[in-house]
């Protein structure tokens, strides 16, 4: 009954807003419930928010929207940082999520194992989401609008024929980033681990305070095209020698958790942080007003701890509910 107690009480917490919750949850005996995404978004009304639940099975299949939600999950990498979540079965997921017309406004802060694809959708937030990639789709002749991608574990950035302006990319640690000439970006506070056919490709753009580290394979050095670069730093010779940018940074010297060498770096979980000992400390996913939330913490309630005695006491059972509101 663990699992039912900890969703109904996830549930109870987060319904703070005045728009109605959705919940979904496929494990075995709970009631009341959608077990599936897309049917919670098809029975949304506009401004609706889907909560993603913990579950043994976790995945709610492909969702495609086309209407103003919020879809929310609990987190990842919840075994590794203790004291995020009481549950630490998977977060509930999506497969794919399809971003179109009829969307605009709506926010994306859930797993996704594979794509999130953005299509004719002005003002979408991704925040506090782990996902395989985000795809900006062919949209020609209007722009996507507003865009913007915050606090969040990215596998790659591309583009399919998409035009946009001026997307907010912000505190993430993202795969690889390869955009078209149709596309410009700000980048600012990323670490960014650099691997792939086109590991970073990017014009018309705006790059400050990221990371730039190779990762592994490397097919293509980055390029930037008409961008302008302040003060980032790379593992290799990428950047302009001017502007604040370092090149040829050994990173064992910039992180307190990196694995690997030169040519081959990498982190267990989201562990991203700066060695305190680093002179600047402005840099990457943890720096900024706004850094990202180790175990990608949603800004909603959550139950840390649990204490649920074996027997009860007479007709009382006492319990004990530690909760933090993430905000």
């Amino acid at each position: 009954m663990k699992p039912l107690f900890l969703s109904l009480a996830f549930f109870l917490l987060v319904n703070y807003a005045q728009a109605t919750i959705r919940r979904c949850n496929n494990n075995p005996n709970v009631t009341g419930t959608y077990t599936t995404a897309q049917a919670a978004h098809d029975a949304a009304n506009p401004g609706d928010t889907i909560h993603l639940e913990p579950s043994t099975n976790g995945n709610y299949g492909t969702l495609t929207i086309s209407k103003r939600i919020t879809l929310i999950g609990t987190g990842d990498f919840l075994s590794a940082h203790p004291g995020n979540q009481v549950n630490f079965y998977p977060s509930g997921y999506c497969s794919t999520v399809n971003i179109q017309q009829g969307s605009d406004s709506s926010v994306i802060s859930a797993k996704v194992s594979g794509n999130i694809n953005i299509y004719q959708s002005n003002n979408i937030t991704i925040s506090n989401t782990i996902c395989g990639g985000i795809n900006f789709v062919s949209n020609s002749p209007n722009p996507l609008n507003g865009l913007t991608i915050v606090k969040s574990d990215i596998g790659s950035i591309t583009e399919s024929g998409g035009v946009t302006n001026m997307t907010v990319i912000r505190n993430n640690r993202v795969g690889s980033i390869s955009l078209g000439t149709g596309c410009s970006v700000i980048l600012a506070y990323n670490t960014l681990f650099m691997g792939g056919f086109y590991s970073c490709q990017l014009y018309n753009s705006i790059l400050s305070n990221n990371i730039f580290i190779h990762g592994g394979y490397l097919y293509y050095a980055p390029t930037f095209t008409n961008c302008n670069l302040f003060d980032n730093i790379a593992s290799e010779n990428w950047l302009p020698t001017s502007n604040g940018n370092l090149n040829n940074v050994v990173m064992t010297s910039v992180f307190s958790n990196i694995l690997g060498s030169p040519g081959n770096y990498s982190f267990t979980a989201d562990n991203c942080q700066l060695l305190p000992s680093y002179p600047n400390q402005n840099l990457g996913m943890f720096a900024g007003s706004d850094p990202y939330r180790l175990a990608l913490m949603p800004p909603v309630p959550s139950i840390y701890e649990l204490t649920v005695p074996a027997t009860s006491g007479g007709n009382i059972l006492n319990i004990t509910v530690s909760t933090k509101s993430n905000n």
